[in-house]
């Protein structure tokens, strides 16, 4: 007796995507987000990098501070400065015989300080070009800053004609502080030639005084003080 097997039937036919349309791909799971999470990181980086490379406008026209101390000038780029001398003092005006005392300032002949008077005397050279506004401040040593003061018309920066290039000028600066808040004092200055200080030049200059003998200096301040008019010297 023969016996014959049947074939087995054929496989179901797979359905087909339309046509024109390519079969989607299966989604590989997992392998997406590392990617992306990288692509992200160097993203950062790569943005503070050019922070680095392009500063902005105001980091780039800033005024560039020169340090220095009061045994040297100081060269800040557009001028030069050299601290003379350092005088204190419990009053000041502009002078006995012919005060140059602003409108708003009291009407007696010299300023009394709520605390001392620090009068910085300094030689400026402009280098390049005419300047024309001088700006200073007094760094007492205690994270206080103070500004000079807009009361006497003989100090640098009230009523002068500037800084001709290549002349040198004497003058000074005066500051209203506290006693107790000087402890180690820095004069900064800033001069530019107009209003602002963009692309000006700054100079910190250190006055070498503190403890005992800045408490001398405090001690001994002078009770009047004549501050002269700025001048010019031979070259």
């Amino acid at each position: 007796m023969i016996t014959v097997s049947a074939p087995p039937p054929p496989p179901p036919p797979q359905p087909q995507p339309p046509a024109g349309h390519a079969a989607a791909p299966e989604p590989a799971r997992g392998r997406r987000w590392p990617t992306v999470v990288t692509s992200l990181v160097l993203l950062a980086l790569l943005m503070f990098a050019q922070s680095f490379r392009f500063p902005n406008d105001s980091a780039v026209t800033e005024p560039m501070v020169a340090s220095g101390d009061a045994s040297a000038a100081v060269d800040a780029g557009s001028f030069t400065v050299k601290v003379d001398e350092v005088r204190f003092a419990k009053a000041i005006g502009d002078g006995a015989e012919d005060s140059g005392l602003s409108d708003f300032a009291p009407e007696t002949e010299y300023i009394e300080a709520n605390g001392v008077w620090v009068v910085v005397f300094m030689e400026v050279t402009a280098t390049e070009k005419q300047l024309t506004t001088f700006e200073s401040r007094l760094d007492s040593g205690d994270e206080n800053v103070y500004a000079s003061t807009s009361w006497l018309y003989n100090t640098f920066g009230s009523v002068d004609d500037g800084f001709p290039p290549g002349i040198p000028i004497k003058g000074a600066a005066a500051f209203e502080v506290p006693e107790k808040a000087l402890k180690d004092p820095v004069v900064q200055m800033t001069i530019s030639s107009g209003p602002g200080q963009r692309l000006a030049g700054e100079a910190h200059v250190k006055l070498g005084l503190s403890g005992d003998e800045l408490k001398k200096a405090i001690d001994g301040a002078e009770e009047t003080l004549d501050v002269p008019a700025p001048e010019m010297q031979k070259v």
